[in-house]
């Protein structure tokens, strides 16, 4: 059976059908593929395209004629809904009429959907993460885009740049964007230098060195936070945060933080918001009053206070002694995806889907202003050493460094190819650390004169960044389930 070929109303590769219990893993999968240049519709993308049309009738369109595929994820939150069985309808079908591949099956469990045969091959996503989906669903496209092509017939242009682009995407996530960056950027630093950490079996979201630099914390997917010695790469301790299904793609993804005094260790996930003592693992207090998944946490530089970051599209600043909230800071109109203090504790930056980062006063919660230009959403945040300078990172597969007073981009960073999660300065401020889905993270220097850097020999796509805070060491965690410390004196 050949591929698809495109019809002239198809506007997507793909469209996405699932229950909004669900939309965090789902929206994980949409970033992704949009940063591999694949034309995916995932509702929260076309919010403003949707307004006040007839949903009945434009959601006919989009799952039974505006598509290459249709990804079904099946769930029992899915079989019991309106909206998505009417989705699943238009999608079967244009299935039938057409009598191809075009209804692909993903599931959360083990619910049966209507009209989907037990003989059609499905993906389980249980274990999987939202990255590696991404991967099968370009692979797939570029299959199709290969089957339809045969070499007796020469596609139109059009046909021919949509197809390398697919396969060169392809063949970057495959593992050659190592060659990449050796023609851009000369030898990169390979996993040759670099003490992993190994031991998590899901996705490593989260890394942080203890004030001391002793201590390295992760984060997984697996559930668990561990301890690690910065020295030795050997797990002092692991916490499990709460009994849940491990790699379960519906929990929450956790975050971590340190306090100052590196006597508390900040943890998010599925119990919520815990601050736990480093020393036993023990929970000392619980912060609750988001109504979504917390996303992120910081600690202020002088310790008495945390802010949070949730998909409610809010960020809450606590008071560390009391655990009540002060301030609710209102104002992003997606969820909010990263929060960082300023050196000084004066500001608090935060990121969201929303395309923008905001400033915020931490005495008052005022909003002070927002930093527009990035195409996509933010994922990450971090202020400079002296705090005029403020960096981002964002799906668009750029970072950009803005003029905290003027909002304006003083830098935009390129080279990820794909979207970039993570972005870190060094304790200097001399050193800014990128991270992205093309598996690598990069070394931008804020002095004139100075290439970047490249990190290659993650397996997927790198998570998070940090810097130890006393040694030349350069910490990432990565969706192949590890984290990776490299000795930056050796690149010096």
């Amino acid at each position: 059976m050949t591929g698809p070929a495109p019809s002239k109303s198809e506007r997507y590769d793909v469209c996405l059908s699932y229950a909004s219990e669900q939309g965090a893993y789902v929206g994980r999968v949409a970033s992704d593929l949009r940063s591999r240049g694949v034309r995916v519709y995932y509702d929260q993308f076309e919010t403003v395209n949707t307004w006040g049309k007839d949903l009945y009738q434009h959601l006919s369109r989009i799952y039974g004629d505006s598509s290459r595929y249709c990804v079904v994820f099946a769930s029992k939150d899915y079989a019991r809904k309106v909206i998505t069985n009417h989705e699943l309808r238009n999608a079967q079908s244009r299935a039938l009429s057409e009598n191809r591949e075009y209804v692909l099956p993903a599931r959360f469990d083990d619910t049966k959907l209507p009209g989907i045969p037990a003989t059609i091959a499905y993906i389980d996503l249980r274990g999987m993460a939202p990255s590696v989906l991404a991967e099968h669903i370009q692979a797939k496209l570029a299959g199709a885009e290969l089957a339809r092509s045969p070499s007796s017939s020469v596609p139109d242009p059009s046909t021919r740049y949509r197809l390398w682009m697919i396969i060169a995407a392809a063949l970057v996530f495959a593992g050659f964007v190592t060659a990449v960056a050796l023609h851009v950027y000369g030898s990169p630093t390979t996993s040759a230098n670099a003490l992993v950490l190994t031991g998590h079996t899901g996705e490593v979201t989260a890394v942080a060195f203890s004030p001391d630099g002793e201590t390295i914390a992760t984060a997984s997917r697996d559930l668990t936070v561990r301890l690690w010695d910065t020295s030795t790469g050997q797990t002092i301790r692991i916490i499990a945060p709460a009994p849940q299904s491990p790699n379960d793609p519906t929990t929450p993804v956790p975050a971590i933080a340190f306090s100052p005094d590196g006597k508390t260790l900040a943890t998010t996930g599925s119990d919520g918001i815990a601050l736990r003592n480093t020393a036993t693992g023990k929970t000392t207090r619980t912060l609750a009053g988001h109504t979504g998944e917390v996303t992120a946490v910081a600690f202020s530089p002088d310790g008495e206070t945390i802010a949070t970051a949730s998909r409610d599209h809010t960020v809450r600043l606590w008071d560390t002694t009391t655990g009540k909230t002060t301030h609710i800071l209102a104002g992003h109109t997606r969820e909010v995806t990263a929060v960082a203090f300023s050196r000084n504790g004066g500001m608090l930056a935060s990121a969201s889907g929303d395309d923008t980062a905001r400033l915020w006063d931490t005495a008052t919660g005022k909003f002070i202003r927002a930093f527009v230009g990035h195409r996509s959403a933010v994922f990450a945040v971090a202020f400079s050493r002296t705090g005029d300078t403020l960096a981002t990172a964002s799906d668009d597969g750029t970072a950009r460094l803005w003029d905290t007073a003027s909002a304006q981009t003083v830098r935009t960073l390129t080279g990820h190819r794909g979207a970039v999660y993570a972005v870190a300065y060094s304790l200097d401020g001399t050193d800014l650390a990128t991270a992205g889905a093309d598996r690598t993270a990069r070394l931008w220097s804020t002095l004139p004169g100075r290439d970047p850097r490249t990190f290659a020999g993650h397996k997927r796509a790198v998570l998070a960044v940090a810097f130890n805070p006393h040694k030349q060491i350069l910490a990432t965690a990565s969706a192949d389930g590890t984290a990776r410390l490299w000795p930056l004196g050796q690149i010096e």
